[in-house]
């Protein structure tokens, strides 16, 4: 096998690589935003939801903490920084991360997460 066939074989495995790549970037972008809205909202229009005060103890009061869809879409901008291959890993190790005493929020890159949100993910990887 000649110089031109050894890369014309690195290319084509670059390319099946880059295939793989993007199905599982996209079979883990759709099973995050597969979770769903927390059941604990309770949704009223497409930016407005209601949450009883009970849900609120242990949690920081942010609404982007306790909508889902949102924590989906940070989830993923926080993801998209990190290399595909330790996105599985990533996510059960933040779900098992210990946070603050008495909160169910997880810090990851200052921004607050549901733990439950990160748990409900990771049992669907």
């Amino acid at each position: 096998m000649g110089i031109i066939e050894k890369i014309e074989s690195l290319r084509a495995l670059e390319e099946q690589y880059n295939a793989r790549r993007a199905a599982v970037t996209e079979a883990i972008v759709e099973t995050i935003r597969g979770i769903g809205q927390n059941l604990a909202v309770r949704q009223i229009d497409k930016n407005c939801f209601t949450i009883h005060v009970s849900n609120l103890m242990g949690a920081p009061w942010a609404p982007s903490f306790h909508d889902w869809h949102r924590q989906a879409e940070q989830l993923i901008e926080v993801l998209l920084k990190k290399p595909v291959l330790r996105w599985g890993e990533l996510i059960r190790e933040w779900a098992a991360r210990p946070g603050k005493k008495g909160s169910r929020a997880i810090d990851i890159e200052k921004i607050p997460f549901d733990r439950k949100f990160l748990a409900e993910i990771a049992a669907r990887l």
